[in-house]
């Protein structure tokens, strides 16, 4: 018997194997969170807006509009205390934070983009995380934003540390050393194999081994007959 009678075949079988993992792979919506992930919740709090009673500030939300290709931007007041909960409905425009003096709120449109009353500061926050690895320990995120100062056409304001909970009721906090980068927290998650991945793993590796018997085997057989 020709060995490629016999290592054709099962090629044919892990590729037809692959095929069928492909295709059964969950197909997940966007809207949705994704098998083995598990909500989170976060917000952000502008820590000390009490060292600033002649000002208010501001947030803004870049929303999907209700035709193709049409964004609406909205300037959202914060509230001293509040943590402002950024939910996915936005369309990814990293939302900004703004400062104007109380007194000019209602001179003109807060939305407006022309509105010269309103200071920005140029920081831009990264996205929230609404969703992890069921295995991360984390049950939410709170970052702290600090501002630095304010003038009539400056305004900084600086991310200063983020606080984590955990699902056992614990907290960490870590404090920002770059604005960019979110400081991780000292609990990873176990990051465990899917059981696509080990079948994606799995089924190539026993497909060569069965392979590898059966051509050991043959070699035995055909020395045996010699």
């Amino acid at each position: 018997m020709n060995s490629r009678k016999i290592v054709e075949p099962a090629i044919s079988v892990i590729f037809l194997m692959w095929f069928v993992l492909i295709l059964s792979a969950p197909i997940v919506s966007a809207d949705l969170i994704v098998p083995g992930q598990k909500s989170v919740s976060y917000c952000f709090e502008i820590s000390n807006m009490a060292d600033f009673p002649d000002y208010s500030f501001l947030t803004s939300i870049t929303y999907q509009g209700s035709y193709e290709g049409a964004n609406i931007t909205k300037r959202v007041v914060i509230k001293s205390g509040e943590c402002v909960v950024l939910y996915g409905i936005y369309t990814g425009y990293p939302p900004e934070i703004y400062a104007i003096k109380t007194a000019d709120m209602s001179k003109e449109n807060i939305d407006s983009q022309s509105n010269p009353y309103v200071i920005p500061s140029g920081l831009h926050m990264m996205r929230g995380i609404y969703t992890l690895i069921d295995t991360d320990p984390t049950k939410s995120i709170k970052d702290y934003l600090e501002i630095v100062s304010i003038t009539s056409d400056k305004f900084e304001i600086a991310k200063s540390k983020v606080l984590y909970t955990y699902e056992d009721g614990t907290t960490e906090e870590k404090t920002y050393t770059d604005q960019n980068v979110r400081p991780a927290p000292s609990r990873a998650p176990i990051i465990p194999l899917s059981t696509h991945e080990l079948l994606y793993l799995g089924v190539p590796a026993a497909a060569l081994m069965i392979i590898s018997i059966i051509l050991v085997l043959r070699k035995s057989r055909k020395g045996k007959t010699q």
